[in-house]
């Protein structure tokens, strides 16, 4: 917690900037992470930081856009790291999965417990994401679940789920439209993916959210209904819709853009470069990078994905 006097003495500083310079530089020097957070959030509160603005997203002016989408919360330490190197070398947005997958959860995925904290961690990477003025793409399940693939064990399905997904998406109405477009849902192929898809795009839009369609397995022609659309390319000389996200979350893809051909390693930089040039020189809005089930920072993929859009 921070200090009431702290409290009091920061809201003192508005429009002092020497007061406010060096209580900035008391806290910081505690070289706390959580302290910043919080202090940060109280300066946020006293209009003394704004988010950074965003990138429009358009077709003609291509972005892009990183996540390691599955395991995104496993360490914010590791997003935040990520998120920075989007900054510096000119990335616009930063992807993931709210559901995560089964693989990646022990024991407890779908439970209420689960859904609230990754309700709690998808704010603090909204949060992140605002304050470095990127977009934050949430796709809010996957309609894979339940098919057996990449480790899952065929007993959730988004229909034995539906209350528990629509929790989730609750809870990122809640955290606020600002930085966010939603991909209700992933590469939608069942009769419950429908259904949820169909409920949540349009209460998402009366709350003035973007939205983005993935449908046909991953294969959308269309909006849908929505503001954007995403396509799954199975290999880098794919011909994309000009006016889609093009995003590489396709086996096939995945072990064609990593090095050595494998699922899980990280990006060949060579590979990234050619296929983002290939989008780029169509016009696509934007291509986002889809690593994989991988733990560690990928500086090399990251700074690719980045230069191939300059």
């Amino acid at each position: 917690m921070v200090p009431s006097t702290v409290i009091k003495a920061g809201t003192a500083a508005v429009g002092t900037a020497m007061t406010y310079n060096w209580l900035a530089g008391v806290v910081i020097s505690k070289k706390r992470s959580k302290m910043r957070e919080i202090w940060n959030l109280v300066l946020e509160l006293l209009g003394l930081i704004k988010s950074k603005k965003l990138d429009p997203i358009k077709q003609g002016k291509t972005q892009a856009w990183y996540g390691r989408v599955n395991r995104w919360s496993k360490k914010r330490s590791t997003w935040q790291k990520e998120m920075d190197a989007l900054v510096k070398y000119g990335g616009s947005g930063y992807m993931i999965e709210l559901a995560t997958w089964n693989s990646e959860v022990t024991g407890t995925w779908w439970s209420d417990k689960w859904v609230k904290n990754q309700i709690e961690v998808y704010k603090q990477i909204l949060s992140d994401a605002r304050a470095r003025g990127l977009w934050l793409f949430v796709s809010v399940v996957n309609d894979n679940m339940g098919s057996g693939k990449y480790g899952d064990n065929k007993q959730y399905t988004v229909s034995n789920c539906y209350n528990q997904i629509v929790k989730l998406l609750d809870g990122v109405i809640k955290a606020g439209k600002d930085n966010v477009v939603v991909q209700p849902v992933a590469e939608t192929q069942t009769s419950g993916g429908k259904k949820f898809e169909d409920y949540a795009k349009k209460l998402l839009a009366s709350k003035g959210f973007l939205t983005c369609n993935n449908g046909s397995g991953g294969h959308p022609t269309s909006t849908n209904g929505m503001n954007f659309y995403a396509v799954h390319p199975s290999k880098i000389s794919a011909s994309n819709p000009a006016n889609a996200f093009v995003v590489s979350d396709h086996g096939l893809i995945i072990r064609e853009l990593n090095q050595g051909g494998q699922l899980v390693a990280h990006g060949d930089p060579n590979k990234i470069k050619t296929w983002v040039k290939n989008n780029k020189s169509k016009g696509c809005p934007v291509v986002g990078y889809y690593a994989f089930k991988v733990d560690d920072y990928d500086d090399g993929a990251i700074k690719a994905l980045c230069q191939a859009v300059k």
